[in-house]
């Protein structure tokens, strides 16, 4: 499967990947912007293949969406790096590329005599940068984690969901994700740096560190003010002069969810206005909400069977509108309502079709096209694009391995005898 289109940004570079789950993201980056992403697995195959769900529900190595997702724009070869032939394939591969991009352990590179300094001796000017939970140094570097584990130690967990209950982790690996874009970028930076300089180097970064961007407001808060912020949620806590109060943000309709805030001030009040005369003129009036005196509305000043009162009318109101109806009248009234996409929603999303975010991947194996999110940033001239499929087990070796490197068919066939590919 060769990729068809104009060359892009990064066409002059070449990587070799070797990351597992945590670090996929970052290749993909790359390639998406053109560079010559090669993904180095085991001989049987990464173990984010085995990641669900899968394409299907066929639990197959070649149909995790996770690998799918994650490794497009690659292509993808086989080698044991525990063997002594793998890991002379692999140094004779990095005299080839610039770039090297993993997430061992630390060390565990360096004990196979494939670390920065071993390979720097193979190709003085090459760039490896490492990927681990808490760095190559420090008093937890050797701890092996889950994402869970990065998320909550990082605050990130701390912040998130509501106020009067336990902190909850979101869905997907978000810490691995955020430290993969900052992974690609401090390729991006090496890679100048070397332009400039003529010097490789070993880049260490650390996802628990990259996730302490995410979070900086929390320790910064405490530092200064030794407040801690609060967990908002569904519903978010208030401190006015009746007591705490807890006020929705999240609010069910018709056919999900819509996000819409209590909140006062000059930003927000004319459209709560707005929203209540909607409300009267399809029979949803409310006493309550008509005995406010809007201009000097103030939501910290309602004691909590206040609140109540507040919501009851607001809420049944949202639950006789689908997501999509609250907000087209949201457009055209100018009301600050917006609903909570699901996955279904996402696709059906017009300013997203009309800027043909979601692309149809080739998937020659199954005999047809696969939708995929399409790439960070749109390029008229397709300079960043989603440019193949994620490889199937071992689909590139003979491309690379004999094309590339010069090795024999023989060759190849015994290698793969000898578990080495």
């Amino acid at each position: 499967m060769t990729p068809t289109g104009p060359p892009g940004l990064l066409d002059q570079f070449r990587v070799l990947d070797l990351t597992d789950a945590k670090g996929q993201l970052a290749g993909k980056i790359l390639g998406d912007m053109g560079a010559d992403v090669v993904k180095i697995e085991p001989p049987k195959g990464d173990a984010a293949r085995n990641i669900p769900p899968f394409y299907g529900d066929d639990p197959n190595s070649e149909k995790s969406l996770y690998w799918w997702a994650y490794n497009t724009s690659k292509r993808g070869i086989t080698l044991d790096l525990a063997t002594a032939d793998g890991r002379d394939l692999f140094k004779r591969l990095v005299r080839e590329f610039d770039l090297v991009l993993e997430s061992f352990a630390p060390g565990y590179l360096a004990g196979l005599g494939l670390g920065y300094d071993d390979l720097a001796q193979v190709k003085q000017d090459v760039i490896v940068v490492s990927l681990t939970p808490f760095g190559q140094t420090g008093p937890y570097s050797d701890f092996k984690v889950t994402d869970f584990i990065t998320v909550a130690m990082s605050g990130n967990m701390f912040l998130t969901g509501d106020a009067d209950r336990p902190p909850v982790a979101c869905q997907m690996p978000t810490t691995y994700f955020h430290a993969c874009a900052e992974t690609a970028n401090a390729a991006l930076m090496a890679l100048w740096h070397r332009d400039l300089h003529g010097e490789g180097q070993h880049v260490d970064v650390s996802i628990h560190e990259a996730m302490q961007f995410i979070s900086y407001n929390g320790p910064t808060q405490f530092y200064l003010k030794g407040v801690k912020s609060k967990r908002t949620g569904a519903r978010y806590a208030v401190e006015g002069p009746k007591g705490r109060t807890y006020q929705r943000e999240i609010w069910p309709c018709k056919d999900g969810f819509v996000s819409f805030g209590l909140r006062g001030g000059p930003a927000r009040i004319p459209g709560f206005q707005r929203l209540v005369q909607w409300m009267t003129e399809e029979g949803f009036g409310d006493d309550f909400l008509d005995g406010i005196d809007w201009p000097d509305y103030n939501n910290t000043v309602f004691d909590q069977d206040e609140v109540d009162r507040l919501v009851a009318p607001i809420e049944r109101f949202f639950l006789s509108k689908t997501a999509m109806e609250l907000y087209e009248a949201a457009v055209e009234r100018v009301l600050m309502i917006a609903p909570v996409y699901n996955p279904a929603q996402q696709l059906a999303d017009r300013h997203l079709k009309a800027r043909e975010f979601f692309v149809e991947v080739d998937h020659p194996e199954l005999d047809r096209t696969v939708v995929y999110p399409g790439p960070f940033v749109k390029s008229d001239d397709g300079l960043v694009r989603l440019r193949r499929r994620a490889p199937l087990i071992g689909e590139h070796n003979v491309e690379v391995l004999e094309g590339e490197l010069g090795l024999s068919r023989d060759q190849l066939v015994s290698l793969k005898e000898a578990g080495v590919i």
